[in-house]
């Protein structure tokens, strides 16, 4: 058990409440995950919420909520992202469908036909953003 005053250094309200910052953490993951399954709100202002909420109550810094956005791989597959719908809107991903699904004969030719764009463009590009910008196509195309 934590002394009080270490539960005020934590966060004020929290010791006043006497609440360990580690069992509201816990309380505030099982609220955002409620909200993410059974919420019509956006995921990503569920997401920011919590982290804001960590914010307010002292159990986070703004360095540590702002760190994750320096990793280079979360750029990377943010510009990607980017690329991808760019691709989409200009109506690449419509002529890859067009010309290069087509209309298979066997169910085999049609796995072949959305699989095999698919690893071409992955040498490329992050399967993240390429899963996204495919998905109504091939969507459309079953």
């Amino acid at each position: 058990m934590m002394p009080p005053q270490l539960f005020a250094a934590a966060g004020g309200l929290l010791g006043v409440l006497g609440i360990s910052p580690a069992w509201f953490t816990l309380g505030l993951c099982l609220l955002v995950f409620f909200f993410l399954a059974l919420s019509s709100l956006s995921p990503d202002i569920i997401l920011i919420a919590g982290v804001a909420i960590l914010l307010v109550f002292g159990l986070l810094t703004p360095a540590d909520a702002l760190g994750g956005l320096a990793n280079e791989g979360m750029a990377t597959v943010a510009i990607l992202y980017v690329v991808g719908a760019g691709v989409r809107e200009t109506g690449g991903v419509d002529w890859i469908a067009k010309s290069v699904f087509g209309r298979p004969k066997s169910e085999f030719g049609a796995i072949t036909r959305v699989v095999v764009p698919n690893i071409a463009l992955s040498g490329f590009m992050n399967n993240t953003p390429l899963v996204a910008m495919m998905l109504p196509d091939v969507g459309d195309f079953a």
